[in-house]
């Protein structure tokens, strides 16, 4: 019983993460991106704005691929994870969330360059990277985390 409730539970922290980037496509044709200062970037929303789960979901980009590697030890209940999403920026960006809750963030890259991060809320990782993402431009965000899921 024990283990199907700790498989069940690094499910679904899997899909938080697998969820944490998802947009609704603007339909805009994506323009070639320009230099990006970081005083003409904004932030990302920490929600897509659907009215019953607001702070769900992230705005400032669409999500084009996941890569997702996940290790899970029964007997220690312990799940290490190391995802890498790609995506294309709706704006200029000098920070973006991702949803994820109840695992402990070791690392994140911001196309391979290493990247300032915290936790605020609930489920919002404010991830900064080391230079401004340009409107356009796609980019890849690797984060490395681990912990015991709660049931």
């Amino acid at each position: 019983m024990h283990h199907r409730t700790a498989v069940r539970a690094a499910c679904l922290a899997l899909a938080a993460v697998s969820l944490a980037a998802c947009t609704s496509r603007s339909g805009e044709p994506v323009k070639p991106p320009e230099p990006t200062t970081p005083a003409q970037a904004a932030p990302g929303a920490d929600g897509v704005g659907d009215p019953y789960y607001p702070k769900d979901g992230n705005g400032g980009y669409d999500v084009s691929g996941y890569h997702v590697s996940i290790s899970y030890d029964p007997k220690s209940r312990k799940l290490t994870g190391d995802t890498k999403i790609t995506a294309t920026a709706t704006g200029d960006l000098d920070r973006f969330n991702l949803d994820l809750n109840g695992l402990t963030v070791s690392a994140v890259e911001v196309d391979d360059k290493a990247a300032k991060f915290s936790r605020t809320g609930e489920h919002e990782l404010v991830i900064t990277p080391a230079a401004a993402v340009a409107e356009g431009a796609e980019f890849t965000t690797r984060v490395r985390y681990g912990g015991v899921p709660k049931a």
